[in-house]
């Protein structure tokens, strides 16, 4: 085995660590605001891009349009996230958040942090 392999190797066996150890976490901090890990990306795309398409999230979140609908229904019965017929084509909905879903998204972006700053951590 080349010096090479083995390093490429040693890389990708950390780089999965590393994305299995965030994934916990974000588990973690979904179950403990009783939101599941989907809805929980659903807030951090919608905190960080703002309103946005049912059909953009679906993409951008890799699911299909009927799981993202389930997963906003219970968003909106929550009070977290409201849909709205975007104006510019009726047969579209754009998703928001609400007040309370803004401050629920600033709560789990503050839990999570210290995970995703490796400034931070590679300074100590």
């Amino acid at each position: 085995m080349t010096t090479r392999s083995a390093l490429d190797r040693k890389f990708i066996a950390a780089v999965d660590r590393l994305g299995r150890a965030l994934r916990v976490a974000r588990q973690q901090v979904a179950t403990r605001h009783q939101v599941s890990l989907l809805q929980l990306q659903v807030l951090d795309h919608l905190s960080a891009l703002g309103p946005r398409r049912v059909g953009f999230l679906a993409r951008e979140l890799d699911v299909t349009q009927p799981t993202i609908s389930d997963a906003l229904a219970v968003l909106e019965a929550k009070g977290i996230a409201r849909r709205e017929p975007d104006e510019q084509d009726a047969r579209a909905t754009v998703v928001s958040l609400t007040p309370s879903g803004v401050d629920l998204a600033q709560t789990i972006a503050n839990e999570l942090a210290p995970l995703l700053d490796v400034r931070r951590k590679s300074s100590d």
